[in-house]
């Protein structure tokens, strides 16, 4: 790690940068008065880990970010929609969950741009499953909150199981009941099963098909939030 925050450095950051300090895992710049570029080398430095920063996106200068082969993860920051002068964005080879932002200048990067992460979601246009928002905001991805709807998925809450998952009924603050299918990952087929019946449901519309709230996402867990039906039938 380099700390350099609240120093008053002024001028450009040495174009060694990234050269020297190839193992640089955290760098910490806030504070200053930096001016000029950022340096070439230092946005193609690999072995980062962590998340990336909403405060990325008041860097509105930035036109390159190339993040690929790390080890970051977390959320892909939505604050990245306000860089107009990104050209290039790249965060391919990572471990990146939840929504891909849609707007600003991701309208122009392609799949190749999120390759390789585990579990992304959003535009059919990258490849990865759609990310159903909740009209009553819910977010998709947030396992912490389907937890505590469900009291923990307790036996209580159990609706039925079936060969890919459970099925466990929730009741959000709002007092709206909802049914929360967890996939067993441990299974065969299960994720593939859940990229399914996330395209499927979030793109037909019926007055026979349940209707989809929301998904939660990550690496270790997958779940559709569905609407609930009464007297046990889903």
């Amino acid at each position: 790690m380099l700390q350099l925050s609240f120093n008053q450095f002024e001028g450009t950051l040495p174009s060694i940068m990234g050269i020297s300090l190839f193992n640089l895992e955290e760098l910490h710049l806030s504070g200053n008065r930096f001016s000029g570029p950022i340096p070439h080398h230092l946005c193609q430095m690999t072995n980062l880990t962590g998340s990336v920063p909403q405060s990325l996106g008041s860097v509105r200068g930035l036109s390159r970010l190339e993040l690929s082969n790390n080890n970051l993860s977390g959320l892909i920051p939505e604050s990245l929609e306000k860089l107009t002068f990104l050209e290039h964005f790249n965060v391919s080879y990572n471990s990146f969950d939840g929504e891909i932002p849609n707007e600003g200048p991701f309208v122009n990067f392609t799949s190749e741009s999120f390759v390789h992460n585990s579990a992304l979601c959003g535009p059919t246009r990258f490849q990865v499953p759609p990310c159903m928002m909740n009209p009553k905001r819910l977010r998709p991805r947030s396992e912490d909150v389907v937890r505590l709807v469900t009291r923990g998925f307790s036996e209580t809450n159990l609706l039925g199981s079936g060969g890919i998952g459970s099925v466990y009924k929730g009741t959000l603050s709002n007092e709206l009941s909802i049914a929360v299918k967890v996939f067993n990952l441990e299974l065969k087929g299960a994720v593939a099963s859940f990229v399914t019946e996330t395209e499927i449901l979030s793109s037909i519309r019926h007055m026979n098909l349940i209707r989809v709230f929301g998904c939660c996402v990550n690496a270790e867990f997958k779940a559709l939030v569905l609407a609930y039906m009464p007297n046990g039938s889903l």
